[in-house]
């Protein structure tokens, strides 16, 4: 299964936590269960934590069918993407979600400082 979305956090144990109740909360919303697995390890650069997630095709496409969190529509991934990103501001994380296969902002930045 490849990778959906990636997670950037300086405080990877609370922002796991409040990532995995908002994705449990959509696995409820569309009756499924184990629809999501993140990575055993995460990657570490320059003080954040970098995590991938994977979500099954099937529950991505029940999240969008149906209506996940605030009732609010959701036409594709980008709309859930947005979605998760305000509830974990509610809950007071800075982490920063994308979809795998949109590029990083400091996509060059990062190749150098990994080098």
């Amino acid at each position: 299964m490849n990778p959906t979305l990636v997670m950037a956090s300086q405080n990877i144990e609370s922002d796991v936590a409040a990532l995995k109740k908002i994705l449990d909360s959509f696995e409820e919303s569309a009756g499924y269960q184990d629809g999501y697995v993140f990575d055993e390890k995460g990657e570490m650069a320059a003080g954040w934590w970098f995590v991938e997630i994977h979500i099954k095709p099937d529950l991505m496409d029940k999240i969008i069918e149906g209506r996940p969190l605030e009732n609010r529509k959701t036409r594709d991934d980008t709309d859930i993407l947005e979605i998760i990103q305000d509830s974990l501001k509610k809950k007071g994380s800075t982490a920063r979600i994308r979809l795998y296969r949109q590029k990083p902002f400091l996509v060059s930045w990062w190749k150098w400082l990994l080098k």
